[in-house]
């Protein structure tokens, strides 16, 4: 296959991309200039297009002549979703609406099913570690340290498992005798803020090219890799696993599938447990040794980018013959969701409403059954960006006065993104479904409440062109009907 990698950092033109080649491929990097990008993709004539992460080639530059292109050309347009979970319905919604890929590869394995509802071809792709860039060899003394971490920190950290997982890790390290080294962007002006405790101003090494990563794992006794998620991989586990480090990670779902605790690392639960984990293995040269060789050989056996490469591969190229004969990918799947605006224009100036001081008044959805399916259910999904009295929310028929639907709401104040807590749904039953039909959101039982964007959102550069995200939306389940094949 002609592959174009839509990308052209440094931290993503190593790995992949270099697997696909050695399978056969060619693969060639998209122009960093977009007013080329257009002509790039004429000349070249790729029958595939790889897209990956929140990136600037995740941009409407970039994104846009994708769209055109594969849609008058049999191309395939792959998007890897390597921001699942945690910006999924922010970032990534919005990037399908804007790119429409026809398929798609995920680091989360229970995001597979939530793209086929959208009716995506969807597999798993993990992260994994480059077998040239990630493997054991000699320290250097300007990066030796008895602990060391390599992460920039993130905007989103306050609302995930990553902070979890970073008080776990480093917060105990304060108290004792080590040697700690952290590389990475924005700790100084993030890190006291959304943590909660002070790190250390001699811990800090600044940024780091993602090509020197290697030299950190091989000069550190012991490598820390939090998480992002319970049930997701950061990729900077498996490239300190490649590089023959002794690794001390969060106990998690993901981290026991993929590896076994006290053969290939070593896990941790609490800052308790992060402690007597550290003293062992500053003790234990030996054992630190045993696990740095049995984590290389678990990822040599497993978890390349070559593995990868194979995946994509047998799962891309039967799609390209599909859309070659088809022009489309698009399956059928059991259940369909659609996600729909309930307010047709979105207007900026309203998008925060104080329940009981103002109405807020919903226009039925106009719904058109996808061909073979039937509807299955309604819901309305509104966003609570704070609970300032505990009550229940109660959604009626604004003609007859009736409740459709229920959910009680516990007081609390603004989220920290991505705020999934935040998400209130009022199932209602498919016949409500009816045009010219309307539904009002009202409060009881002392309920005070401010639904729709959070108050943060407007102050933040990232997140402001995602902000028709928080304003209520519908989400219609539709059902294939039976006869019909997947």
């Amino acid at each position: 296959m002609r592959i174009l990698y839509n990308e052209d950092h440094e931290n993503w033109t190593e790995g992949l991309p270099q697997a696909l080649k050695r399978r056969g491929h060619e693969v060639r990097f998209s122009t960093g200039d977009p007013h080329l990008f257009e002509q790039q993709l004429a000349d070249y004539q790729p029958d595939l297009i790889l897209s990956m992460g929140w990136t600037t080639h995740t941009t409407p530059a970039w994104v846009l002549p994708i769209r055109a292109y594969t849609h008058q050309h049999p191309a395939l347009h792959l998007y890897w979703s390597v921001e699942d979970p945690i910006h999924t319905e922010t970032f990534v919604a919005h990037y399908l609406k804007l790119a429409q890929p026809d398929a798609l590869l995920t680091i989360s394995p229970e995001h597979v099913a939530y793209y086929h509802t959208h009716g995506y071809p969807t597999a798993y792709l993990p992260f994994a570690m480059d077998r040239n860039a990630h493997r054991p060899g000699p320290a250097v003394a300007a990066q030796c340290t008895d602990i060391a971490l390599v992460a920039n920190f993130s905007f989103a950290t306050a609302g995930t498992f990553r902070k979890t997982s970073l008080e776990w890790l480093l917060a105990p390290l304060r108290d004792l005798p080590v040697r700690v080294g952290i590389w990475g962007r924005h700790w100084e002006e993030l890190a006291a803020q959304q943590l909660g405790f002070e790190i250390p101003s001699t811990w800090l090494r600044g940024p780091l090219s993602h090509r020197d990563v290697a030299q950190v794992y091989r000069s550190a006794t012991i490598v820390l890799c939090p998480q992002n998620t319970p049930n997701t991989l950061t990729r900077r586990t498996f490239e300190a696993l490649g590089c023959g480090a002794a690794v001390l990670a969060p106990r998690t779902p993901a981290v026991q599938e993929h590896f076994v605790e006290g053969e290939h690392l070593l896990c941790s639960a609490s800052t308790e447990e992060t402690r007597r984990q550290i003293a062992t293995l500053l003790e234990d040269d030996r054992r630190r040794q045993l696990l740095g060789t049995n984590g290389r050989a678990q990822t040599l056996l497993a978890d390349t980018f070559d593995h990868r490469a194979a995946t994509l591969e047998a799962f891309a190229l039967p799609l390209l013959a599909q859309k070659r004969m088809r022009t489309t990918v698009a399956i059928t799947p059991p259940l369909f969701q659609q996600e729909l605006p309930v307010f047709g224009t979105f207007r900026e100036e309203t998008a925060r409403f104080l329940l009981p001081r103002d109405t807020l008044t919903l226009p039925a959805p106009v719904l058109e059954p996808p061909p073979g399916y039937r509807l299955q259910e309604l819901t309305l999904r509104c966003f609570a960006d704070t609970v300032e009295t505990s009550g229940t929310a109660l959604v009626i028929d604004s003609q007859n006065r009736r409740p459709l639907a229920r959910q009680k709401l516990t007081a609390h104040g603004p989220l920290p993104y991505p705020a999934t807590a935040g998400w209130c749904s009022f199932p209602l039953s498919a016949d409500v479904a009816k045009e010219g039909r309307s539904f009002q959101l009202i409060p009881s039982e002392g309920l005070q409440v401010i639904w729709g964007q959070p108050g943060w959102i407007a102050n933040d550069r990232m997140i402001r062109a995602y902000l028709q995200h928080f304003w209520p939306h519908w989400v219609v389940r539709w059902q294939r009907k039976e006869g019909k094949n997947g």
